[in-house]
């Protein structure tokens, strides 16, 4: 259920006569019964016309699968902004969430479709899809809006020198072809910390 001037986005998976899987989400020709309810741009998103009912389906090699939804009279009351405050060093970025409250109580994850905003783009600019890249020293608002409702988040660019990295788990025994997965947080001259994992370049020995 999502509500009026929203979207969501489904997924495909294809079960086939030797017992397999595979996501066939690209490949799936989508459609949704009620466009007054909803609609879909050639693609697996849609788009929440008004409320009702509306079954959207995906067909691949001549089979077809639906989903009920159901698009609800609820308006949007408040956003906020994931994560409320960030420090970045000039360079690196973080990729903010918008989350959507409306007033049935329900909430949902708008990130895709709010209009992007930052206060200083010269000290942090921000993308289509929230993600804010620091690109000199200062603060920024950065703010999510939809309609007339907007959240903030506010960001903090440090052009003070990187002076150590600290790896976590600091130890670590996998077995063979097994997966672990490590994070970085850089401490900077003036004491501020910050998680460089996507930024770093990460090597092995």
């Amino acid at each position: 259920t999502i509500a009026t001037g929203t979207k969501l986005a489904f997924a495909a998976t294809g079960s086939f006569s030797d017992g397999t899987t595979q996501v066939i989400t690209r490949d799936s020709a989508w459609a949704s019964d009620n466009l007054a309810v909803a609609t879909l741009g050639g693609g697996s998103t849609a788009t929440a016309v008004g409320p009702g009912a509306a079954n959207i389906s995906a067909t691949f090699g001549g089979v077809t699968g639906s989903t009920p939804l159901q698009v609800s009279t609820a308006t949007l009351t408040s956003v906020s902004v994931t994560p409320a405050n960030a420090v970045l060093a000039p360079g690196t970025f973080v990729n903010c969430v918008a989350t959507g409250t409306f007033s049935d109580g329900s909430t949902q994850v708008i990130t895709g479709f709010v209009t992007w905003i930052s206060s200083a783009p010269g000290v942090a600019s921000v993308g289509a899809f929230g993600k804010v890249t620091a690109q000199a020293g200062g603060s920024a608002s950065i703010t999510a809006q939809l309609g007339s409702i907007s959240g903030n988040s506010m960001v903090v660019v440090d052009s003070s020198p990187l002076t150590s990295i600290q790896i976590s788990p600091p130890m670590a025994t996998v077995g063979q072809q097994a997966q672990i997965t490590f994070k970085a947080v850089g401490t900077f001259a003036d004491g501020n910390m910050q998680d460089l994992t996507t930024s770093a370049l990460w090597t092995s020995s």
